[in-house]
């Protein structure tokens, strides 16, 4: 299984679940963000909202309760007054009007962390129709190129942080694990306790150019 959580009662059976630990890539987001936070508002209290895909997703609650930790994770961070978490159904124009309306309401809101770079384009959009978005800081999730390459050409734009879930490793590392499935090798000397963790990366405006590569789109 590769991304996707399997059901309670599907999941004994899988061989190997592939994926980015997503409580540990969002954490590091969470904790980035916290660190830009510092330099972007010092010690003044901030107002934060986090967009999900679906409310009651595994996918959404994992990588929302891991940019909440790690941002927590951080000494001398920004006090923060979380809103209530926005759905966009990861996609751009449903996330549009969530945010748009949540960012007129709450015109002092100071960061948004986006549980995937697809949503982003209307998560900015946004909080552009709001008036708010050259003083919102921006974490993202996915590690789209299109977003890296926006880092490396506006350093000092919104987007601070973006996690990377590196689906071509993951598509990759899954056929191999079926392949050694289909051998007949045991789960514990491939798959250990069943799932396998792909290497990501974090790209920031400092070090974006070092993983942007134009030939990939994540």
């Amino acid at each position: 299984m590769v991304n996707s959580n399997l059901s309670d009662e599907l999941a004994p059976k899988q061989f190997c679940y592939v994926a980015e630990d997503q409580s540990a890539v969002a954490e590091k987001l969470g904790a980035t963000i916290a660190k830009a936070a510092i330099k972007k508002f010092g010690d003044k209290p901030v107002k934060a909202v986090v967009v999900g895909g679906y409310s009651g997703e595994t996918v959404t609650q994992v990588r929302n309760d891991g940019v909440i930790a790690g941002y927590k994770s951080v000494a001398g961070a920004p006090k923060i007054t979380y809103l209530p978490t926005r759905y966009g159904e990861w996609l751009p124009d449903k996330a549009l009007t969530p945010v748009r309306d949540i960012a007129t309401a709450n015109p002092d809101l100071d960061i948004v962390f986006n549980l995937s770079d697809v949503m982003l384009p209307g998560v900015k959009q946004g909080l552009t129709d709001a008036g708010i978005l050259d003083k919102t800081l921006i974490g993202s999730y996915d590690g789209q190129m299109s977003v890296v390459k926006e880092m490396i050409d506006d350093p000092d734009g919104p987007v601070q942080a973006d996690a990377s879930n590196e689906p071509y490793k993951q598509g990759q590392t899954a056929v191999d694990m079926a392949v050694d499935a289909v051998k007949g090798k045991s789960q514990d000397a491939v798959c250990p306790g069943g799932h396998l963790w792909v290497d990501t990366f974090l790209a920031t405006p400092a070090d974006a150019s070092k993983y942007y590569d134009a030939s990939r789109s994540y």
